[in-house]
């Protein structure tokens, strides 16, 4: 069992300071927040390649990339949809643009999502090991609630008495 100290330098070891967990909780978080950000950059450059093509052969309704659906997509005029082979992802509301995922992204696309998915059991995975290392303390723990609870209950009502200059 792990001393109290030791439980505050593993709290400290996953979450940041906005109770976030921490990229590099896990060694396998960490290998899985890298294959993201390596994922999403080569998404990034591909997708600039695409729109700088688009652009020079003025297909563009847009002047950006866009996001559809959670996919990166190209957002081009109505009459210039079969220029770039992919998914269309969207359409405007005008039905001048369209928005097309190019096939080249679509598995990019996939390996993100199915990392992000990693990302998300692995989080998962490493609350349930530090849930289960303060199980045994549950009947403290609440004991100590119980008692903040009472001493905020007559906190406030001090503040609240000197607030407004109450007597007994």
């Amino acid at each position: 069992m792990l001393s109290s100290s030791r439980s505050r330098v593993a709290i400290e070891d996953i979450f940041d300071h906005n109770f976030q967990i921490k990229a590099d909780a896990s060694p396998e978080l960490k290998r899985i927040t890298r294959s993201i950000f390596r994922v999403e950059e080569k998404i990034k450059e591909k997708m600039q390649a695409f729109f700088l093509k688009a652009k020079q052969q003025n297909w563009l309704q847009g002047d950006q990339i866009a996001w559809r659906n959670g996919r990166s997509v190209l957002p081009l005029k109505i009459s210039q949809k079969r220029k770039i082979k992919g998914i269309v992802q969207d359409q405007s509301a005008t039905g001048q643009t369209v928005f097309i995922e190019p096939l080249e992204i679509i598995e990019l696309n996939n390996q993100l999502n199915e990392l992000q998915f990693s990302e998300i059991e692995e989080k998962n995975r490493i609350l349930k090991v530090l849930t289960s290392f303060f199980k045994p303390f549950t009947d403290r723990i609440r004991e100590s609630y119980y008692i903040l609870q009472h001493l905020d209950r007559h906190y406030t009502r001090a503040k609240l008495a000197q607030h407004l200059k109450a007597i007994q």
